[in-house]
């Protein structure tokens, strides 16, 4: 989209708000001892979604899963002048879920197993979720031979027919005479979780199909995501399996992201991107989630202390412009995206009108408004209404509120 700004043109308009930034002091649990715990026992310990552990690992300067750091981006925001420990460990979403709310003893209601789980579902009743970023289920398919590049995409009930068995062969689809080699998460995957409930699959169903054996009897079932590039990658043509967009941008040259459509009679293939997933046109949109025990299904949880000072203030941290960078570099896409200006759910000409009324200043200077700066380099000027461009008319899906 190509369209010229002059100061003539500008407008005044209201000012995009900024992210709340909220302190609190610094509190520690005493856990009991397992198999990835240290000692001294950690003042914040995190389990769960392989799909978010990278974004969180960078946040926690993590890399392996059972690691520990007290130097982070995390930790200077947290208690700039004194040390947090943090643990952190990738068990999938389904062991995030249940660490926070396992081994309660009453009278003892911090005695778990982590204070604050990953996942990327909102499935479990018993779990309070904070949003951390958007995510979307990018279905991902083997291209070594080139078969695929025409290929339009696949529809949400297709998907379902994949994984019940149905459709064996990518020429059912309007693909090449390929079979089909359907990679599948474990049972307790969030991001298994979700796609079920985009495409109204159950466990049943799938699990019936992998015991007719044939071509399914060689796939195996994955924990990790990353995993699953992995063995998408190194499979045969026709390979297909399903991960989050942050790992969908960086699979091989030889694995091909496949467009969705929710229409069945219809179909509008939707690609997956920051755009579609912020505005949540993409079928198979989501968000990344920080848990806690829910005190209300579980009253030996017991009150927000069970999950220290420190689980809010990842939340805080997260949510904050700080944390969205990292979840942007992690290829994730954030809560609210920065070419919406002035934040009122809809990137348009009121996003440029602010641009234009801060034009050419530089970090420092007392017209300068960081909003303004979408691209972050410290300038006000063509490159940021180039940003807003190409999300022009793109509508911000809400994001949902905190609930602990």
């Amino acid at each position: 989209m190509n369209f010229k700004l002059s100061k003539s043109k500008i407008l005044i308009a209201g000012l995009c708000a900024t992210f709340a930034v909220v302190a609190f002091a610094s509190a520690a649990l005493a856990y009991t001892e397992d198999s990835w715990q240290t000692t001294p026992y950690p003042d914040l310990r995190i389990d769960g979604s392989t799909t978010e552990w990278p974004t969180i690992s960078a946040a926690l300067n993590i890399s392996t899963a059972g690691g520990t750091s007290t130097t982070s981006p995390f930790q200077a925001y947290a208690n700039p002048s004194g040390t947090v420990l943090c643990q952190a460990y990738e068990g999938g979403s389904g062991q995030g879920q249940t660490a926070v709310i396992s081994d309660t003893t009453a009278g003892q209601p911090g005695n778990v197993d982590a204070n604050v789980g990953m996942s990327s579902s909102t499935s479990n009743p018993n779990a309070l979720a904070d949003p951390v970023c958007r995510d979307g289920i990018c279905m991902i398919v083997n291209n070594k031979n080139g078969d695929f590049n025409s290929f339009a995409g696949l529809t949400l009930a297709q998907i379902a027919q994949i994984y019940d068995g149905t459709i064996t062969n990518w020429s059912q689809v309007g693909g090449p005479n390929v079979p089909m080699y359907p990679i599948a998460r474990i049972i307790g995957s969030g991001t298994r979780s979700s796609l079920e409930s985009f495409t109204g699959i159950t466990d049943s169903e799938e699990q019936a199909a992998y015991a007719t054996g044939g071509v399914w009897a060689a796939i195996p079932r994955i924990d990790a995501t990353a995993d699953v590039v992995t063995a998408v990658d190194n499979g045969s043509e026709g390979y297909l399996g399903y991960v989050g967009i942050g790992f969908a941008n960086s699979v091989a040259s030889n694995v091909l992201v496949i467009p969705v459509s929710a229409n069945v009679a219809n179909p509008v293939y939707v690609p997956a991107t920051a755009q579609t997933v912020t505005a949540n046109t993409y079928p198979m949109s989501r968000f990344l989630w920080l848990i806690v025990g829910n005190p209300t299904t579980n009253p030996g949880y017991g009150t927000a202390a069970n999950w220290g000072t420190y689980g809010k203030q990842l939340v805080n941290f997260m949510q904050s412009p700080a944390g969205q960078v990292i979840a942007a570099n992690q290829g994730e896409v954030v809560l609210n995206p920065p070419q919406d200006v002035n934040a009122d759910g809809v990137v348009n000409i009121s996003d440029v009108v602010i641009i234009g009324l801060h034009w050419n200043t530089h970090t420092g200077q007392s017209n300068y408004l960081a909003a303004a700066d979408v691209n972050g380099d410290g300038v006000i000027n063509i490159s940021d209404v180039v940003s807003v461009g190409l999300w022009w008319n793109v509508h911000v899906y809400p994001t949902p509120a905190n609930q602990w």
